[in-house]
């Protein structure tokens, strides 16, 4: 008597959640921060971060939470350092987020949406025109 084979498992699929995407970002960043330390742009980004960190006020301008330890993850660029590399170390060029509003603000989908959007438009048309 003929029985068919019972219908395979189904695959799992492969979560891309938060830990994923965290795990890529840092990798993606160590890679870079490799790259920059051979053309010794990794220390003045270091020093400029800290200086930035010394002089913004320590709370996310997108959601007013208070930011208590120093990271560079936190300091974010209005215009992007790869396309815009003259503003890489200016004070009016940085913004200060936490974590998850950093990562939006990255996103070509999200960032739109945030309300410090059009603070950000306004100081990259200033920064543009100077």
């Amino acid at each position: 008597m003929f029985t068919p084979d019972p219908k395979p498992a189904p695959k799992e699929k492969k979560s891309f959640g938060f830990d994923y995407w965290n795990n890529k970002r840092t990798e993606w960043a160590k890679k870079s921060i490799a790259k920059k330390k051979d053309s010794g742009l990794a220390d003045e980004d270091e020093k400029f971060f800290r200086m930035a960190w010394a002089t913004l006020p320590h709370y996310c301008i997108e959601c007013d939470a208070e930011i208590r330890k120093y990271s560079r993850w936190n300091i974010h660029h209005i215009l992007p350092k790869s396309k815009y590399p003259f503003f890489r170390h200016d004070i009016r060029n940085v913004v200060m987020l936490c974590y998850q509003h950093h990562g939006e603000a990255e996103s070509a989908i999200s960032y739109p949406k945030m309300k410090i959007y059009p603070h950000c438009e306004s100081i990259k048309k200033m920064l543009l025109e100077d």
